[in-house]
């Protein structure tokens, strides 16, 4: 058939019926579809969001551009949705990134009041309003050093008070 594998006319949902579909370890649904299509990996999967938005365009994604999750929940493939990005670049900045969370890629604020305040990454993920992955994230990219664990606020007064004695324990 000469349109099957045109995104315009492939029939995602009637294929998914009756074809493999699995989910993969980072939590996508792919599925297996014949062979022609520009993007498939080696045992011809592909990401079923990535077909939806193709369908929803009329065209084949360029392996660059990157589908979002709007909810943030990726078996939730409906197109209204999805969001296409240009590149991972484009996509980290507006969703999880600088543009949409500015105060976490502020090292100097970030560094304070992780390292500095010894709060939890949920404690300012729930700040931001954001994930404590997009914490996490920020603290390694921006080179801040990982604690092994929280510190609480009771700790960190200990730490200081010895600091001042030289590390000696107060009488």
């Amino acid at each position: 058939m000469e349109n099957e594998y045109d995104p315009k006319y492939f029939d995602i949902e009637k294929w998914a019926m009756t074809h493999p579909t699995s989910i993969t370890s980072d939590g996508y649904i792919r599925i297996k579809i014949p062979d022609g299509h520009p993007n498939l990996n080696k045992g011809r999967y592909i990401h079923y969001h990535r077909l939806v938005m193709e369908k929803k365009l009329g065209r084949f994604l360029n392996p660059k551009e990157i589908v979002h999750h709007i909810d943030e929940n990726k078996l939730n493939n409906e197109d209204f949705n999805l969001e296409l990005f240009q590149n991972s670049r484009e996509h980290h900045n507006l969703r999880h990134g600088a543009i949409k969370y500015p105060k976490l890629w502020d090292r100097q604020w970030l560094g304070g009041e992780y390292t500095v305040k010894g709060r939890a990454t949920q404690d300012i993920a729930d700040e931001l309003g954001c994930n404590r992955v997009n914490v996490r994230y920020a603290i390694l990219k921006l080179g801040i050093p990982l604690r092994r664990y929280t510190v609480t606020a009771e700790v960190m007064k200990h730490v200081k008070i010895a600091a001042k004695l030289g590390g000696r324990k107060p009488k």
